[in-house]
Parts: structure tokens; C-alpha cells; sequence
């Protein structure tokens, strides 16, 4: 999951990737350095919480991928199996090209397995 999460970051315009559970427990992440690990798992744990909600409200099926765009970035969360894939960029990033990485980090991470608890 590691290895992973550290190709991504990688990746031109990739400033932060975790994987966090459904109720926002952060499994692995690798985050820019300098920001707060505990301020980006408090985030994650709420947008999960709200896009789930709101898309189950919505009766739209499960939420498979969503982008929130801000004026300083853009955070991408993808459906992975048990937990989601959450990954910053910058927010001069193409996400046409931008979200083939995601995705295919997405199906590396789903082929791992199920997280155990």
C-alpha cells in the first residue's frame, strides 16, 4: 500500500495520498512535508462522512469517485473496496491526465485485497 501511495506522490502536481476507511480512520498516508497528518485525517473523515450522506440522500448508488476543486487545490476520493483513496493536488493540475494516476493506483490498491480490522 506503501509503495503505492509513494508512486503517486510521485507524480507531477500530487501533493498528498492516503487511504482511509469508510468512517475516516487513515490506514496509510504520505502527505507533503510539513502538513498536519491529524488535521488531514479530521478532513478526510468529515468529506467521507458528508459525500456519503448526501450521494446516499441523492439515491445515486455508491459513491464511487468525487472531486472537491478550492482556489488552493484539489482533493480527489476514489472507491477502492473497504476504504478510499484520497489524494491532493495542486490546483493547476489537468485532471483529465490527472486521474488516470489516481485510477490506476486505485485498481493496484483494490487487486491488494480487503483491509483487515
Amino acid at each position: 500500500m506503501h509503495k503505492v501511495l509513494d508512486a503517486l506522490q510521485g507524480r507531477p502536481g500530487v501533493t498528498g495520498a492516503l487511504v482511509a476507511t469508510a468512517d475516516g480512520i487513515v490506514v496509510a498516508l504520505r502527505l507533503r512535508e510539513g502538513w498536519d497528518q491529524d488535521a488531514a485525517a479530521a478532513l478526510v473523515s468529515s468529506l467521507l462522512r458528508v459525500a456519503r450522506g448526501m450521494f446516499r440522500r441523492a439515491d445515486d448508488g455508491a459513491l464511487r469517485r468525487f472531486t472537491l476543486v478550492a482556489t488552493r487545490g484539489k482533493i480527489v476520493v476514489r472507491d477502492v473496496g473497504d476504504a478510499y483513496l484520497v489524494v491532493t493536488v495542486d490546483r493547476h493540475i489537468d485532471l483529465d491526465r490527472g486521474l488516470l494516476d489516481v485510477e490506476a493506483a486505485a485498481a493496484t490498491l483494490g487487486r491488494l485485497g480487503r483491509l483487515k480490522g
